[in-house]
């Protein structure tokens, strides 16, 4: 996300500044030139920042959140983009008065992670949430509405709670979904090896995101806990509405369940 996100900003801001722990990670996007300079070191090279985005894994976020006051004791502003935003905000709102800060968390992403699955046009189109918070400003607001612009998303405000909410509904309960299936298949699979070469699009398609980095998905299910533990009280619960209707043969009911979501997809196809 932040190397796709450094593609889009070239040529709107003066200079670019990439920090990162791998300094392989560095090193790659120097070469690539999506930056002006890099570093593994966050504390000398946030001095003269004025704003930083931080684009890492939600804790990670957390942790760099509370070193902020000690490593620019001055101030300045802050945008973020991790996947939930409850724990982030609440973190930013007991940043010092010197600094302004904003939720933030684009509605985008791939399953792959790390420098080489970066792409400037990630961003184009989609959806950029924006959660204020007690140290937002007008200025910081504005800043951001700005790089939202500029990398071409749709700007959308909203309250970090009600983000986290939808959010665990529209994306984190689906990467549950995907990966309960996939490790079903898998285990089904190793005492049936043909289940593979009789595996089409629909297992293909509907397991993608069991692909994504775990690490990133612990970090946004242990920080959303709540909400995607009520999410997933109500799929099971749909799940089991769905089994009563097959187990009963109601051929009348299942037309209903199957044509209701069927029309629901139509109707809400906009994503």
């Amino acid at each position: 996300m932040g190397g796709s996100l450094a593609g889009a900003l070239r040529g709107h801001v003066s200079r670019l500044v990439g920090v990162d722990r791998d300094g392989e990670t560095v090193a790659a996007a120097l070469a690539a030139g999506v930056i002006d300079a890099g570093t593994t070191h966050l504390t000398p090279t946030i001095q003269t920042a004025d704003l930083i985005i931080l684009a890492t894994p939600v804790r990670a976020i957390l942790r760099l959140l509370a070193e902020l006051p000690s490593a620019r004791p001055t101030g300045c502003q802050v945008l973020d983009l991790g996947s939930t935003k409850g724990a982030i905000c609440a973190a930013m709102d007991n940043l010092p008065p010197s600094f302004a800060a904003i939720g933030g968390h684009p509605m985008c992403g791939k399953e792959t992670a790390g420098f080489a699955a970066a792409a400037p046009g990630l961003y184009q189109g989609h959806t950029f949430v924006l959660c204020p918070t007690a140290r937002t400003t007008p200025a910081v607001t504005a800043v951001a509405a700005q790089v939202v612009t500029w990398i071409g998303a749709q700007l959308l405000f909203m309250s970090p709670d009600t983000h986290d909410q939808i959010v665990a509904l529209t994306s984190h309960l689906p990467y549950l979904a995907a990966a309960a299936l996939m490790q079903q298949t898998a285990a089904a699979a190793a005492a049936e090896a043909r289940i593979w070469p009789v595996s089409g699009a629909g297992l293909r398609d509907t397991t993608r995101l069991a692909g994504t980095d775990p690490d990133m998905m612990l970090d946004i299910l242990l920080t959303n806990r709540a909400a995607v533990l009520e999410k997933l009280q109500d799929f099971r619960h749909g799940l089991a509405q769905l089994a009563e209707l097959l187990q009963n043969e109601d051929e009348a009911g299942l037309r209903a369940w199957l044509t209701h979501s069927q029309q629901a997809r139509h109707t809400y196809n906009t994503f």
